[in-house]
């Protein structure tokens, strides 16, 4: 029955939902802070560094994009074994299979852990000030559980009601920036050395990891043929918001300020008044921005699920037992930072990580799969709309 189950949800996840699982992804808790990490280390030149960073992230992209198109409707447990080993010698791709996994699932399980530290960090320090951080962490951590107890269909679902609610509050602090930003903040240019430029690139590399999880949410396409379309117009739409509220917020503050500051997109929203209606905007912001953050844990802890109960052969019945065991792994990793200075040294530390991990491992599979030419094919293609 379990087995059943995760067949009848197969290729259940449209053109349209893949977009949204990319961008709620990828657009999660880098939004608040990118600005002052990026800027801390190429200062004005966060304009351009931002687009070297973001250019080669998409090459990145498409890479994986191209060897989930060679093997379609299928996760990378499922191909991983036919890539690495042999009908003859199964067990040895098997064996191969989970040492390279093992780094995915790690990537996943620490950005998920970092998003839960960061969404602890900022409740208390704007919101719930005299709340433990353990009492702000354990509630976000059970719905994030609850999403992988869950189907891919339904976070496709639930990503997809939430998307609006995650453009409303960057669209607003974007349009007010441009009205009290002034162009002489962000100029001189060119200013920055081999070594700023490396560093600025690593740390924009946080605030896109996540689209790893296409590994496994491309198992599930309706119509595969049209993921390195889908997949550079999520990542395109998420890289001009980034970029938006980097620029802007460099634009009203300069970059003397930004990096004084501990979430300049916040301080951003301060400048949106509507004395009428809404007193505070920022509190407003950072309620939305709950739910955005929520996404991008949700996202890459049910891409980890499932990966684990795909590649062990596992019923669905085993998805909760794996859900629950590996959320106390997600606590106990995002409380072992003591300060936030060290999350934020972490971030750079782990975007470094996974970049490396999102290049070597597929770009190590796809030159197999072509030096063994080995290929799938379409079980399945929606004939209709793909919304």
């Amino acid at each position: 029955m379990g087995q059943n189950t995760r067949e009848s949800q197969k290729y259940s996840i449209s053109s349209y939902q893949s977009f949204v699982l990319l961008f709620s992804t990828i657009f999660g808790a880098g939004v608040l802070d990118l600005p002052r990490n990026i800027t801390d280390d190429v200062g004005n030149d966060t304009i351009w560094v931002l687009f070297i960073a973001g250019l080669l992230v998409w090459c990145i992209l498409m890479l994986i994009t191209v060897l989930i198109q060679r093997f379609p409707q299928e996760s990378i447990a499922e191909y991983l074994i036919k890539i690495l080993g042999s009908k003859r010698f199964v067990w040895i791709g098997r064996i191969l299979s989970v040492l390279l996994l093992i780094p995915i699932a790690g990537a996943w399980l620490a950005g998920s852990a970092m998003i839960t530290r960061t969404f602890g960090e900022t409740v208390h320090i704007m919101i719930l000030t005299e709340t433990p951080l353990l009492a702000i962490m354990v509630p976000f951590v059970l719905l994030v559980c609850l999403a992988g107890c869950s189907q891919i269909s339904v976070l496709a679902k639930f990503s997809e009601l939430l998307f609006p609610l995650s453009l409303i509050p960057i669209g607003m602090i974007i349009f007010s920036t441009l009205i009290h930003g002034r162009l002489l903040n962000v100029l001189p240019l060119m200013g920055v050395s081999w070594e700023q430029l490396i560093s600025g690139v690593l740390t924009s590399a946080y605030a896109f990891t996540g689209y790893t999880v296409v590994l496994v949410f491309s198992g599930f396409y309706q119509q595969p043929k049209k993921a390195l379309k889908v997949h550079s117009l999520a990542f395109g739409f998420t890289f001009l918001l980034y970029w938006g509220l980097c620029v802007n917020t460099l634009a009203v503050f300069g970059p003397e300020e930004v990096t004084k500051m501990m979430w300049p997109v916040l301080e951003a929203a301060k400048i949106l008044q509507i004395p009428v209606l809404i007193e505070r905007m920022e509190s407003i912001i950072l309620l939305l921005w709950v739910s955005t953050a929520f996404t991008s844990a949700a996202n890459l802890y049910v891409a980890f699920v499932e990966m684990v109960c795909g590649s062990l052969k596992w019923t669905e019945r085993w998805r909760k037992g794996v859900a629950i065991l590996f959320s106390f792994v997600i606590l106990g990793i995002a409380l072992y930072p003591d300060r936030i200075q060290e999350i934020w040294a972490f971030q750079k530390w782990y975007g470094a990580i996974a970049l490396g991990i999102a290049i070597c491992i597929p770009l190590l599979l796809l030159m197999i799969a072509l030096i063994r030419k080995q290929k799938g094919e379409i079980k399945y293609a929606k004939k209709t709309s793909s919304h």
